[in-house]
């Protein structure tokens, strides 16, 4: 009997969860009509906001509430044809050593035919950061139909009371991106984000000390709107940079808030890049082909310890431009100067500049294993004013590259900067075809403050644009071992 009795419990709490697939879902009369709490949580600890439903989540009778953000609680009726609108009532029944706490509506809830589901407002004006055992009791007291139950009808998921208890607030906030590259117009704009994904308190944020600046030219840079987890800045460039040949670079940093907590990305880099004489980019990647990747070696030690070329490969993109503009000479759409590595499963990255064995314990979700702008490719210019069509300089697009180190999802980030040659090493009787073997030569300083407090690494690399080539010559100069992040 006891078995019997066990299953039939059972039984019961598999219907039960199975009534809660969608909020609307109308009961048999026979079930009654109820009114309860119908809070949804995810698997990342998100609630759920109307009419946003899971068939694979239950109401919760209990939630932590870990941000800083407003929190909406959805009460639901399960009823049908109401003679007239209907009221509840809750109470809130607030911890002692819990301030700023705001509630809207402060005790009453109404529902009608057409809107079966009405919402509770949580909102703060004050932290709870080491404000022990704070949380806030919501029950369902009374309904202005005496048919309509309060919870619904058992014992095990009534959802009649919520419990919402209290963690301490991580306060982080990052950029939203940490390299932009423009055209150098007059008037140029473009739009970047703050992240705060924990929420914030307005009275610390003020936006005249959120951002540093180091004014390299002539911009205004303006707050254009903000939402409880981001603020919205806008760029627009005051002087015309489009026709000069300076390279120009903007830093733009986050400063560091009082009681907040700096992440990856912190800084943003503006770069006006040289306009464009020939095509050399298209060399190193292949439209046509998703799985085109560009094959390397970098001096580094092998198992017993000695220095040698060891290989990697890296999968290589195009960077989107303006079509015709004074990057795209060609008119197909793409940066004329420069390649990206970017992986073909996002948010998976791609071993750039071997730097998945360069460093350990770092997800392959990195943001640093994508590289939007890598590599800039310029051809040598002759005295007459002509360009090289088979030799030139390539310059590592300085940024700061961002790891998520595995065992504790920390990001680190890494400054690096570098540059070298390429060459046309044999065009195999037919210059400018695919059959073309081009090859890159360059060095890549990595700054590792972030990890071991002032010491750089530069790695020496070659890249070829064919899986077959010509192996290096043996340097004859230090290697590195990994690092450990």
């Amino acid at each position: 009997m006891t078995g019997i009795k066990y299953l039939s419990g059972l039984f019961l709490l598999l219907s039960l969860l199975a009534c809660n697939d969608d909020i609307d879902k109308t009961f048999e009369m026979a079930d009654g009509q109820f009114v309860r709490f119908f809070m949804l949580v995810d698997n990342g600890n998100n609630v759920l906001e109307y009419p946003q439903v899971s068939g694979g989540l239950v109401p919760v009778s209990s939630y932590d509430h870990d941000k800083f953000l407003q929190l909406k609680i959805p009460v639901a009726l399960t009823a049908t044809n109401l003679e007239s609108p209907v009221t509840v009532d809750f109470s809130s029944e607030i911890s002692n050593n819990l301030a700023g706490v705001n509630i809207e509506p402060a005790n009453t809830l109404s529902f009608t035919n057409e809107r079966l589901t009405d919402t509770i407002y949580v909102n703060f004006t004050q932290r709870w950061n080491d404000t022990p055992d704070a949380s806030i009791t919501f029950r369902l007291t009374d309904v202005s139909n005496p048919n309509i139950q309060i919870g619904m009808p058992n014992s095990i998921l009534p959802n009649d009371v919520l419990a919402i208890n209290f963690s301490d607030v991580n306060f982080i906030y990052n950029l939203d991106t940490n390299l932009k590259t423009i055209a150098g117009n007059l008037n140029e704009t473009f739009d970047f984000k703050v992240l705060f994904p924990n929420g914030y308190l307005n009275a610390d944020i003020n936006q005249n000390d959120l951002l540093q600046q180091t004014n390299s030219f002539d911009y205004d840079l303006t707050l254009t709107s903000q939402t409880d987890t981001e603020f919205y800045f806008r760029f627009v460039l005051n002087e015309d940079l489009s026709l000069s040949n300076q390279d120009f670079a903007e830093l733009i940093q986050l400063n560091q808030l009082t009681n907040y907590t700096l992440a990856q990305p912190t800084s943003l880099q503006i770069r006006k890049g040289i306009p464009t004489n020939l095509n050399v980019s298209g060399n190193f990647f292949d439209i046509n082909n998703s799985f085109f990747r560009l094959f390397g070696e970098r001096w580094r030690p092998n198992s017993s310890g000695d220095c040698e070329w060891r290989a990697f490969n890296t999968f290589t993109k195009p960077v989107p431009v303006i079509p015709n503009g004074p990057f795209d000479q060609n008119g197909d759409g793409y940066h004329d100067a420069r390649i990206a590595f970017i992986g073909n499963f996002p948010p998976i990255g791609t071993n750039i500049f071997d730097m998945a064995r360069i460093f350990d314990g770092e997800s392959n979700a990195s943001p640093g294993l994508t590289m939007e702008q890598a590599l800039d490719l310029r051809p040598e210019e002759f005295s007459d004013g002509t360009f090289s069509t088979i030799n030139g300089i390539v310059n590592v697009v300085p940024e700061s590259v961002i790891f998520v180190r595995i065992v504790d999802d920390v990001s680190i980030e890494i400054p690096i900067e570098g540059n070298g040659t390429y060459e046309l090493v044999d065009d195999f009787d037919t210059p400018n075809t695919d059959d073309d073997l081009w090859r890159m030569n360059f060095t890549i300083t990595f700054d590792l403050t972030a990890i071991n407090g002032d010491s750089n690494r530069t790695e020496t690399y070659v890249l070829f644009n064919k899986n077959t080539f010509p192996e290096p010559v043996p340097l004859n100069q230090e290697c590195f071992d990994s690092v450990s992040l």
